[in-house]
Formats: C-alpha cells, sequence, structure tokens
C-alpha cells in the first residue's frame, strides 16, 4: 500500500463537520480543520444515551455508549477508513451482498434490490416473498479483536495497514460519562469504538464469514448485510414453505 498522502489527510479533515462535540482534548473539528495537524488518538470519552423507546431505563441494554473520539486522531481514521473502502472494491474483499459501509453502498440500493426482488416474484404470480431481519445486538461493543485481525488478513488486506489497525485497537482507554458525572479511566480490551470512521467497514470484515455461511447452507436465498444488520428473502409457493427455510437459515 502505497504511503498516505498530504491530500488525503486534508480530504478527511475538511469533510468532518466543524460543530461536532470534542473527545477529550478539547479540540473542536474546526480548529483542525484550519491546523491540519495528523496524530494518533489513544483516549476517548464514553457517552452514555438513551436508546429511544425503551421500556426500562433500569436495565442496561437500553444504552448505548457512543465514543467521542479525538478530532485529530478521526482525521487518521478517516484517512484509514477511505483506504479500506478503495481495497475492498480494487480487489472485492467483501461478499458483494454487503451493501453499505463503504463507498457507493447505501440503505437506499439495499431497499431497491429488495422491491425489485420481491416484484419479480410477485410478476410470476405463484410465488410468495417472505423476509427476515436480524440485527446484531452490541454488535461494535462484541468484537474480537483478535479475530478481526484474523479476519483482515484472511481477506488480503495489506500488512502494513492491518498492523496500524492492531496497534489501533490496542491498550486503548476510555471514560465513561453518566449525568451523575465521569467514572473514571480504564482500557478496553475488545469492541471497536462506535464513533470512529473506521469502526464500520471494520465490522463488515467482521461479519463477512456470516454471509457466507447463510448462502452455503441455503443458497436459493437472498442476502442484504447493511453493516450490522442483515436481511434475508426467501420466494416459495406459500408463506409456510418461506417460513420454513427462514427458520432454517435462523
Amino acid at each position: 500500500m502505497p504511503p498516505i498522502t498530504l491530500d488525503e489527510v486534508q480530504t478527511a479533515v475538511t469533510n468532518v463537520k466543524p460543530d461536532k462535540a470534542p473527545g477529550p482534548d478539547g479540540i473542536p473539528n474546526l480548529v483542525l480543520q484550519r491546523l491540519l495537524p495528523t496524530i494518533e488518538a489513544y483516549l476517548s470519552t464514553t457517552v452514555i444515551l438513551r436508546k429511544p423507546g425503551k421500556p426500562d431505563y433500569s436495565d442496561p441494554k437500553a444504552y448505548r455508549p457512543i465514543a467521542l473520539l479525538s478530532t485529530i486522531g478521526k482525521a487518521l481514521e478517516s484517512v484509514l477508513a477511505r483506504r479500506l473502502s478503495y481495497l475492498v472494491e480494487q480487489y472485492n474483499l467483501l461478499p458483494k451482498q454487503h451493501i453499505g459501509g463503504y463507498r457507493g453502498r447505501s440503505c437506499e440500493l439495499a431497499i431497491h434490490l429488495l422491491l425489485e426482488e420481491t416484484h419479480s416474484a410477485w410478476r410470476e404470480g405463484s410465488r410468495v416473498a417472505s423476509g427476515l431481519a436480524l440485527d446484531a445486538a452490541g454488535a461494535f461493543d462484541n468484537v474480537n479483536h483478535i479475530r478481526l485481525i484474523h479476519d483482515l488478513r484472511k481477506r488480503r488486506v495489506p500488512d502494513d495497514l492491518i498492523g496500524w489497525i492492531e496497534s489501533f485497537l490496542s491498550n486503548r482507554r476510555t471514560s465513561i460519562t453518566l449525568l451523575e458525572g465521569n467514572m473514571g479511566e480504564f482500557l478496553i480490551n475488545t469492541g471497536i469504538p462506535q464513533g470512529s470512521p473506521l469502526s464500520p467497514i471494520l465490522f463488515l470484515f467482521f461479519n463477512a464469514d456470516l454471509i457466507k455461511q447463510i448462502l452455503a447452507e441455503c443458497p436459493d436465498v437472498i442476502v442484504l448485510g447493511y453493516i450490522d444488520d442483515i436481511f434475508i428473502m426467501t420466494y416459495g409457493t406459500s408463506a409456510a414453505a418461506n417460513c420454513h427455510t427462514l427458520t432454517k437459515v435462523h
């Protein structure tokens, strides 16, 4: 992989929103856009937000941790995310069923593909379309670092980029801020930070084998992945037959 250029860094810094909340370094994006320094971030603050519509907020699962990362580090992470996205497109490193998480693959595209397949089944007259939506609970928080690095190597990501990602995930520390105040700093030994520009595409590598496994066991189904969501669609002569197929997948 060629060295990161100043133009890439400038593009990443220019594209960030200037009014985003800063991390523990207190540097807003606007200042970063003026200065354009590039150093790696080692520390973040994690803010706990309520998930909307939950019936019981005494349950920890009703909250989502969001990492407020250093704006300086996020610029570099954004550059690396673009590099990974380029490699995925250029060398087909991920299953084509993954929609979202890198350039040119959006939620709108996923919806369009599903509607097209559904209308195609309906036009045949005798087929029924059924779908199963799966969501990975706490997806980013539960990423195993060793498994992720293994998956990156297996999919032929360059060693120098893997080395940077391994360093990025090593010895990370954060502090949690609640309504009652800051809970102090501690070490993070699993997960990828929700809020990092690099995390969505890293999760695609971590989750890619699941799509391959589904298609290997049930080659006639249609599978689309969108970051931590997977939608499985099948067609048959009846809804009952479709449910049997989807139950087998699940």
